[in-house]
């Protein structure tokens, strides 16, 4: 992974909607997208007393505009975050595994 924008966003954690548990995703709204130069499907690093990683996806227009980020018990476990703590989020970029060694 590569930092490809140092522009990061403290955002309110809260659960993920129902049908997004277990799909390892974060749902942001598009202003924040956009600040972020995020797409939906791009990947974005959250950061607590880990840092992890979720696929983007927008909010629902009822959340638009209100500084949250939705994501499942597991990506909240694997960054070391509590529902609604404020943590920072950032866009990043990687590349994809071409090939891997197997020795036995």
């Amino acid at each position: 992974m590569t930092e490809d924008n140092k522009d990061t966003h403290y955002l309110k954690v809260y659960e993920a909607y129902t049908r997004d548990v277990g799909r390892g995703v974060a749902r942001i709204d598009y202003n924040t997208m956009d600040s972020l130069s995020a797409s939906t499907g791009d990947v974005i690093e959250i950061k607590g007393k880990r840092k992890t990683v979720a696929k983007c996806l927008p909010l629902h227009p009822s959340d638009e505009g209100k500084g949250r980020i939705r994501v499942d018990g597991l990506v909240r476990n694997n960054a070391g975050v509590a529902m609604e703590a404020y943590k920072n989020t950032r866009r990043i970029s990687f590349s994809p595994i071409r090939h891997i060694n197997r020795s036995c």
